[in-house]
């Protein structure tokens, strides 16, 4: 199986563009028309899922903390419905609107493939998967209850993103009240003070005031 990136629309015209695995190119686009998307493109990824890892690791390819979230939560669901990894993987990564996720399921289903657990599948991705959850994760394989782990670790990430969102808002108060303090002082200096300073000096030194 090799991963395909495409470009569709859906009957209502709406773009679309992921990543989808299949055995070819016309196999992908059979898979979209089977999907009710209209394929506009379908290219081949540089590299195969066969071989090195479709999505290399680094920060610009880190998803935010709600995408993170999301997944958690539907890789809980269906670990926890009995659903193999590799397949919830797949799952996932088909119905991810966003690019890079789609990449990451699949680069993850992969080393799945490959005969990792999901846990050292995760160690390869340190800047999205952080040590706890990572940690979890192989606690859970570990004890096989992971479903339950990874339901815990979606009520993780979301609170930990909401308390993110949390202090930049409360930061973001003071900065705008600097920004605009500094904004009056500037303006007193280029325009009020100027202005007074013209006043005194046209009375001339015996002005009494």
């Amino acid at each position: 199986m090799a991963a395909f990136s495409y470009k569709a629309v859906d009957k209502s015209g709406t773009g679309s563009t992921g990543l989808i695995e299949a055995s070819s190119a016309s196999a992908a686009r059979q898979e979209l028309r089977a999907r009710a998307l209209l394929p506009i493109s379908v290219e081949p990824t540089r590299k195969g899922l066969s071989g090195a890892s479709v999505f290399a690791s680094g920060r610009s390819k880190a998803i935010g903390g709600r995408a993170l979230t999301v997944v958690t939560r539907q890789l809980a669901t269906l670990i926890g419905a009995g659903v193999r990894i590799e397949d919830a993987l797949k799952t996932v990564a088909d119905q991810a609107s966003n690019a890079k996720v789609a990449a990451l399921m699949l680069t993850l289903r992969a080393d799945v493939l490959d005969g990792q657990g999901l846990a050292p599948a995760l160690d390869a991705h340190p800047h999205i998967f952080g040590a706890f959850y990572r940690a979890s994760v192989k606690a859970g394989e570990t004890s096989g209850r992971l479903g339950d782990v990874m339901d815990h670790l979606a009520d993780f990430v979301e609170t930990r993103s909401k308390n993110r969102q949390t202090v930049q808002l409360a930061l973001l108060y003071p900065a705008i009240l600097a920004l605009v303090s500094l904004g009056v002082i500037v303006a007193l200096l280029v325009y009020v003070v100027p202005d007074i300073v013209k006043v005194f000096t046209s009375r001339g030194p015996n002005c009494r005031c």
